[in-house]
């Protein structure tokens, strides 16, 4: 089957339809709530944005039943995510996919129902928690676990043994993690009992000015460079642990240089007060912990936190960079030869939608102050969007007059 014939057989299969439709919504919550969240700089977005999304997806379980559309949801709105004007995209489209795969897992676990959906919204929060972790390690390398052994055991010093010892603090937030998760789950089957059907309607006050479709890169998406930029991550990253601080210092002023001729709106992140608060407060407590907590040299103590400086710098500017050359064309044609072609059809059709859903959705103030009762009204115009995808779009009918002048 062609990519374009692919493209279109989707909407003979409703789990693909039920997917672009609470794709479409789930997408929305992320650009409507995730901007609101940005611009109040609220810490753990990501967290209060998984909540969220268990919470639709739960709604939505309740309402379908089945298997197989929430992992196919989580594809759409990741690939959606392309419409934020964010120039870091790759870190938070697979957040989102992962989420879908781990609520998805939840389900068949717990046999669907209720208790899948607890589950599911246990992995997926879980999930985030992880994935804080896993970047904050990427970025700051294994020097970060050390400062954090050292300041937990600066803290039992001064406050008694720790229950579980460096584990402890990183347990209790992830129990906070999943009782945010099985609440979310909770409220969502709750507001998925509302069978109150409604279209999608505007509503006025909670509109975002939004783009349908990511701004074309100022740079042509290269494969080779790509391929290189895959390559120069991993090596880069052990290259950072074992060659001298001058020379790693210098390597990294020539490759972030180069990067800025190519990528230079993609670099935009590097250039945020907020990148290098984060960096440079992580990296003064790294100094801080090795020179008191350890004992270390000053010399060795400013050394770590250069080091973790550098890598965090080479981590963004990499995964920025690879952001953009994921934007070649050729990359897309390739998936949707090979099993893609629904994903990218059901993300065409949603698109189309996303406008109107974000017009119809309530304010992200009213999703922070009582998520239950937005989802209640979000949930019910999924049948009504799913219906209006199903039905293929109307080609404009072209009527040619011919004769002569006159006549």
């Amino acid at each position: 089957m062609g990519v374009t014939a692919a493209a279109g057989a989707w909407r003979s299969n409703p789990r693909w339809l039920r997917a672009a439709a609470l794709g479409s919504l789930w997408a929305t919550s992320e650009i409507v709530l995730g901007s609101f969240l940005h611009n109040l700089k609220v810490p753990f977005r990501g967290h209060a944005l998984t909540a969220i999304a268990v919470l639709l997806l739960s709604g939505a379980q309740r309402r379908w039943g089945g298997r197989g559309v929430v992992w196919r949801a989580g594809l759409v709105a990741a690939v959606m995510k392309s419409a934020s004007p964010s120039a870091v995209l790759l870190g938070p489209m697979l957040a989102i996919s992962m989420e879908g795969f781990a609520f998805e897992a939840g389900l068949a676990i717990g046999r669907g129902g209720l208790l899948g959906c607890v589950i599911g919204g246990v992995l997926a929060m879980s999930w985030t928690f992880l994935h804080l972790l896993l970047s904050l390690l990427l970025s700051y390398g294994t020097n970060l676990v050390e400062v954090y052994r050292q300041l937990i055991g600066s803290a039992a010093l001064q406050l008694g043994p720790m229950p579980f010892g460096a584990v402890g603090p990183i347990a209790a937030l992830a129990l906070v993690n999943m009782a945010v998760g099985v609440a979310a789950a909770l409220t969502g089957w709750r507001a998925g009992g509302h069978r109150t059907a409604e279209g999608p309607t505007a509503r006025g006050g909670s509109s975002l000015p939004v783009r349908t479709a990511r701004l074309a890169p100022a740079v042509a998406p290269s494969l080779p460079v790509l391929g290189f930029l895959l390559a120069a991550l991993p090596l880069g990253l052990v290259a950072l642990s074992r060659v001298p601080l001058p020379a790693a210092a210098a390597g990294m002023a020539i490759f972030i240089a180069a990067a800025a001729l190519r990528y230079r709106a993609a670099l935009r992140r590097l250039m945020r007060p907020g990148f290098w608060i984060g960096v440079l407060t992580i990296t003064l407590t790294a100094t801080l912990v090795m020179k008191f907590g350890s004992g270390a040299a000053l010399p060795v103590a400013l050394a770590v936190g250069m080091e973790m400086t550098l890598r965090a710098m080479f981590v963004a500017t990499c995964f920025a960079a690879i952001d953009v050359e994921l934007a070649h064309p050729r990359l897309r044609a390739w998936l949707g030869r090979h099993g893609a072609g629904a994903l990218l059809g059901a993300t065409e059709a949603a698109f189309a939608t996303l406008p109107e859903v974000i017009a119809s959705v309530p304010s992200a103030r009213e999703l922070v102050r009582n998520p239950g009762a937005a989802a209640a009204s979000m949930l019910p115009r999924l049948d009504a969007l799913v219906d209006r995808l199903a039905r293929p779009p109307q080609r404009a009918t072209v009527a040619v007059v011919t004769g002569e002048r006159g006549s």
